[in-house]
């Protein structure tokens, strides 16, 4: 019984040393997302770059494992660690290039924590933003009923 135990540690063990690879690749995927919105300008492109930045953190925030997608997302664009970050917004500026100012990635991430809020599972991200009313309106709708007063 004892020997048993001991297998499913060493294999428990030596799982979690992967997920920092898995977690650099999901964060290059985000990124690839972000230069392909970048290179197509299309109008609606902004809203597959965002359900790739809520996808990866709703995974690990369901995981319970929000410190290490900030820790790696920091190490991945090389700016240094910041444990309060929001992660929506860690993972905007970590995979934009550094190309966005801090009101974009701001407005952005607030637009992302209303649909956390409020999307249900299984709808997707892009209709549930253009039926709010866009980026701009779920930013907004944020502010004024979870977070600080916008007057």
């Amino acid at each position: 019984k004892g020997g048993k135990l001991r297998v499913r540690r060493a294999h428990h063990e030596g799982k979690s040393e992967i997920p920092a690879p898995r977690l650099r690749r999901r964060l290059g995927k985000v990124s690839e997302t972000w230069d392909d919105f970048q290179a197509s300008r299309a109008r609606d492109g902004v809203y597959r770059y965002l359900a790739s930045v809520s996808a990866i953190v709703v995974h690990y925030k369901v995981r319970r494992k929000t410190k290490k997608l900030l820790r790696q997302a920091f190490k991945f664009a090389g700016l240094p660690f910041d444990k309060n970050a929001d992660p929506f917004t860690a993972v905007i500026r970590c995979t934009c290039d550094r190309s966005l100012d801090n009101k974009t990635i701001s407005k952005w991430a607030r637009a992302l924590r209303y649909v956390a809020h409020c999307k249900v599972p299984r709808a997707r991200l892009k209709t549930f933003m253009k039926e709010a009313g866009g980026v701009n309106a779920c930013a907004e709708r944020y502010a004024r009923y979870y977070g600080r007063r916008s007057e």
